[in-house]
C-alpha cells in the first residue's frame, strides 16, 4: 500500500541532508509518495504543509550537544495537535556514545501533540567538529549509513517499533549538557570573525538558519542567535569566516563530505574485520546488520 511521507530535516553542514535524500530515494523506489521540507524554511514561514495529509511523520536532524538542536524544538511549537500520528526520528552524530543522548525531551512534547513516536534511530556521520576522520573512515560510515538508512525504511514502512531505551541519569544529563549549549552557542558565534578574503556575497546572511549574521556596509556582522551549526564556516566560498577562542573546534581545511563521497580514489574500506585501535568504536556499527 503506498504510504505519503513527510520529512522535516534540519542540516547545518550537509550530514542530516544526505540523509534525507538517501531516505526520500529509497521510499520512493518502494512506490510511495515522500515530501522533503527543511524546518528552517518553515520556520520562516516560506512553506506551507498540511501535516494531517501524510501517513508518516519524519523528524531528521544532528545531535547537538547531546539533543535535538533548539531550531527543532522551535519547530515541533508549531506543529498543530494531531490524534496519534505515526511519527518517526532520525538522528545523526559523530559517535554514538551515550547514544547520541536522551530523546525523551523531544518525544515527550511529540507525544504531547499527538504524535506517536514509534521508531528512532541513530545514524553515525563523519564527524565535522573537534576531530576530523580519515576520508576513507567518512566514505565508509557514509556508505553504512545508507544501508542502515533503507533499514530504517523497512522498519517505518512496516509498522515497527524502536525506540530508544533513556535513563533518568542519561535524560538529566542531556538537560545539563544542553543548558549549557545554549549559552555557549551564541558566544561561539559572536566569536567569529571574518578575514580579508571576504567578497562581501551575502552567502552567509542567506545561508543563515537563525537570521543570525547581517550586512553593515559591506562589513559582516554576527549577533547573539547562534545555535553553532557551522554551516556559515564551511560553507563560505571564500573560507573567510572563522572563530577566535574557539579555533580549535573547526577543522582548518574546512568540511565536504559530499566531495569525499563523489571521489573514487576513496573506496571506503578503513575498518576491516580485524581492525583495533582508535576507531574501533565504529566497528559494531559498521559489521552489525542491525
Amino acid at each position: 500500500m503506498q504510504k505519503k511521507v513527510g520529512v522535516f530535516y534540519f542540516s547545518g553542514t550537509g550530514n542530516t541532508e544526505i540523509i534525507v535524500n538517501a531516505l526520500g530515494n529509497e521510499l520512493i523506489k518502494s512506490g510511495n509518495k515522500i515530501e522533503i521540507i527543511r524546518i528552517e524554511d518553515i520556520l520562516k514561514d516560506n512553506v506551507y504543509f498540511d501535516v494531517n495529509s501524510y501517513d508518516l511523520i519524519g523528524i531528521c536532524y544532528p545531535i547537538h550537544a547531546f539533543n535535538a538542536p533548539g531550531i527543532v524544538f522551535d519547530f515541533i511549537k508549531k506543529l498543530p495537535r494531531v490524534k496519534d500520528k505515526y511519527t518517526f526520528i532520525i538522528k545523526n552524530a559523530g559517535s554514538n556514545f551515550l547514544k547520541g543522548g536522551s530523546t525523551t525531551i523531544i518525544k515527550n512534547k511529540l507525544i504531547a501533540k499527538g504524535y506517536d513516536l514509534f521508531n528512532e534511530s541513530l545514524i553515525l556521520m563523519p564527524s565535522n567538529i573537534f576531530t576530523k576522520y580519515p576520508d576513507e573512515l567518512s566514505k565508509q560510515l557514509y556508505l553504512t549509513s545508507i544501508k542502515k538508512v533503507n533499514r530504517v525504511v523497512r522498519e517505518i514502512l512496516n509498522g515497527k517499533m524502536r525506540r530508544q531505551k533513556n535513563s533518568a541519569m542519561l535524560t538529566l544529563f542531556t538537560r545539563i549538557v544542553s543548558f549549557f549549549e545554549g549559552i555557549g552557542a551564541p558566544l561561539f558565534g559572536k566569536d567569529l570573525k571574518v578575514n580579508d578574503n571576504c567578497a562581501s556575497c551575502n552567502k552567509c546572511v542567506k545561508n543563515c538558519p537563525r537570521g543570525n549574521i547581517r550586512m553593515e556596509g559591506l562589513k559582516v556582522k554576527f549577533g547573539m542567535r547562534c545555535m553553532a551549526c557551522l554551516r556559515c564556516i564551511y560553507r563560505c566560498p571564500q573560507g573567510s569566516i572563522k572563530p577566535t577562542l574557539f579555533k580549535f573546534a573547526v577543522f582548518k581545511d574546512g568540511y565536504n563530505l559530499q566531495g569525499i563521497i563523489d571521489n573514487p580514489e576513496i573506496k571506503g574500506e578503513y575498518i576491516t574485520r580485524d581492525s583495533n585501535g582508535k576507531y574501533k568504536e565504529f566497528y559494531n556499527y559498521i559489521f552489525n546488520e542491525d
